[in-house]
Order: C-alpha cells, then sequence, then structure tokens
C-alpha cells in the first residue's frame, strides 16, 4: 500500500504542527495524538454510516489526513525519551509494534468480528465490525496518550541525553 496525498499532507503537516506546540508545552506530543485520533474517528465514525458516497469519499481525504498526524509526534517523542545511540533502536520497536498491531492484528480483528456478526448483522457485519474497531481502538489509543501525557514532562527531563 503507497502513500497517499492526503496521508502524506498528514504527516507533514502533523510535524509541523507538533513542532510548534511543543514549545508551549511538551505534552503536545501525545496531546497531538490523542486529538488526531480522536477526531479522525469521528470521520471515520460518519464514513461508515452515511450512504453517501460523495460524502464519504470527501470525509475519507480528510480523516485519513488527520490520522496520518499522529506519526511524526510519536515518532519525535519516541526520540526524546532515548539516547542517541539508541534512537535507531527506538524507531525499529515502535515501527515494529505499529505494524503488529495496526496492520497485523487490526485486519484479522475486523475479520473476526464481521464474521461474528454475519448472521445477525447481515449484509452489515463488516461496517459494524469497522465501527467497532475504530471506536474502541481508537478509545484506547486516546486514552493512553492522555495518561501518558501525566508523567511525559518528568519522563523526558530524566530521559538519558
Amino acid at each position: 500500500m503507497g502513500l497517499s496525498f492526503d496521508k502524506s499532507i498528514g504527516t507533514i503537516g502533523g510535524g509541523m504542527l507538533v513542532d510548534k506546540l511543543k514549545m508551549r508545552d511538551r505534552r503536545w506530543y501525545v496531546w497531538l495524538a490523542a486529538t488526531a485520533m480522536l477526531s479522525s474517528g469521528v470521520f471515520t465514525f460518519i464514513i461508515l454510516t452515511t450512504d453517501n458516497l460523495y460524502l464519504a469519499l470527501g470525509l475519507n481525504v480528510v480523516g485519513m489526513g488527520l490520522f496520518a498526524s499522529w506519526l511524526p509526534a510519536v515518532l519525535a517523542l519516541s526520540h526524546g525519551l532515548v539516547s542517541t545511540a539508541n534512537r535507531a533502536q527506538a524507531t525499529a520497536v515502535l515501527y515494529f509494534v505499529i505494524n503488529i498491531i495496526g496492520m497485523g492484528m487490526g485486519p484479522a480483528t475486523v475479520g473476526f468480528l464481521s464474521d461474528m456478526l454475519a448472521m445477525p448483522g447481515g449484509g452489515e457485519s463488516l461496517r459494524y465490525a469497522m465501527l467497532f474497531a475504530a471506536v474502541f481502538g481508537g478509545a484506547f489509543a486516546v486514552y493512553f496518550f492522555f495518561r501518558a501525557s501525566r508523567t511525559l514532562i518528568s519522563d523526558m527531563d530524566n530521559a538519558p541525553a
């Protein structure tokens, strides 16, 4: 899967935005990620519940851009929490976890839920499975990003040089 225009803009925009916001408060590294997850979740909810194809396609462009904007903040944060010598390893571990959970477990979980809902949900089981994954996956992400903000400043202050 290639990088699309909306995700490119979201990633670059997210990086530029976190560079500005972190000057006010370093917790914006995780606040921006939480906000991106929450706002893209709203777009995903509307996309999956509308019957208007053009509305869904238009909102998908914006929603995917917003969703992609969390990555630069989290990547920069991971670099700020480890020593210079360990940044490549931290990046590798971060991408490994993102790919295992997001690209590995995500589609399998949605498929499993869709199969479980196939009888009661009829032809709408995939829609409901995707809604479930978006709502609960997004809620977990937002919760943990906000939870991380509670100790982030002291964690960064105590990080190795």
